[in-house]
């Protein structure tokens, strides 16, 4: 264990600390204990979103006295979030190329250019850190930022990893008081756009639900084998992106890890958000963030991924390619 002295950035539990300093503001543990019961009684597969979700929430999450830090004096003192993440950002080692990369697709981004960046490599290698990482750059910035991951034991569940996204994101919508207008504006938009179609989003997004805080609901049965259904939900989580970019003015990213195990109707969702965002005549601002782990699955011609790396100039979208390897190889 080690002492946190006047160099260290404090987030969550500090050492020899019964409570996080700042917890008398606001606590973090509310997240989780919101979730645990949740996570317990969640099979291992579902586990893996479940944890992402909790991640996203927290990462999103900027209640007062967040980041702490210990003065020379020996008493914690808030630290302002700007330099706060900018020194976390720093234990980033190797990666700094990428992630000037990725950030500079993202200020493409927000000026109206819909982006799309492949972050390729083996497990281990550093995809989803780097992926996370440069979250933290896109909510300092002021963007909306969702994170879903792909799972091997649920490739026969479609939109698994975009439900997680974006109920992650809705999750961290009812966290706090101070968002309440945010979530207002939401609920508004979503009823104005989609009518009583948004109800029908409810059935891969649960979190909305509070969001909308009505009875309505969809009674449509839901079969997401169903191509129609598919279909249906594609297009509702393209209007969904479009409402969050449009209400808030602020670019929205997207970011999927595991991409290998991503299934055939959430690379078409995926695809039609490139192309309603990318072919458009309205200035839309969207960043798809893939991550691919090689040396399980390769991404062949049969592979749905490959028909969407390949086809990318045909949507009107910008490609960028990272592909990771060792830093030990560099010199």
């Amino acid at each position: 264990m080690i002492e946190p002295t006047s160099g260290d950035i404090l987030l969550g539990r500090g050492v020899r600390i019964n409570n996080h300093p700042g917890n008398e503001a606001y606590s973090y543990r509310e997240i989780i204990s919101e979730n645990a019961a949740t996570y317990a009684a969640s099979t291992k597969s579902d586990k893996t979103n479940l944890s992402t979700n909790i991640f996203t929430q927290l990462l999103n999450s900027n209640p007062p006295r967040r980041f702490l830090e210990k003065s020379e004096t020996g008493k914690w003192q808030e630290v302002p979030l700007k330099r706060a993440v900018t020194k976390i950002s720093n234990t980033i080692f190797g990666r700094n190329e990428e992630l000037s990369s990725l950030k500079e697709c993202y200020r493409r981004s927000v000026s109206g250019k819909t982006e799309f960046a492949f972050i390729s490599g083996h497990a281990g290698i550093g995809k989803s850190f780097l992926a996370y990482e440069f979250g933290k750059h896109v909510i300092m910035s002021g963007g909306i930022f969702l994170a879903g991951k792909f799972d091997q034991l649920q490739q026969g569940k479609p939109f698994s990893a975009l439900a997680s996204a974006f109920n992650g994101y809705c999750g961290m919508l009812m966290q706090s008081s101070e968002l309440q207008k945010r979530r207002e504006v939401v609920a508004s938009k979503l009823r104005s756009s989609l009518g009583r179609e948004v109800y029908y989003l409810t059935k891969i997004i649960p979190c909305l639900n509070d969001i909308l805080g009505s009875e309505q609901s969809d009674d449509s049965f839901y079969d997401d084998g169903c191509v129609d259904a598919q279909r249906r939900l594609q297009y509702l989580l393209c209007q969904f992106v479009e409402v969050l970019s449009s209400s808030f003015a602020a670019p929205v990213t997207l970011f999927l890890d595991d991409l290998q195990w991503a299934d055939s109707a959430s690379i078409a969702a995926v695809r039609q958000l490139l192309c309603s965002t990318g072919s458009s005549s309205k200035q839309k601002q969207f960043f798809f963030v893939g991550c691919h782990r090689e040396g399980i699955i390769d991404i062949d011609s049969a592979h749905p991924v490959r028909e969407l790396v390949c086809h990318t100039e045909l949507l009107g979208v910008s490609f960028t390619s990272l592909k990771l390897d060792s830093m030990g190889k560099r010199r």
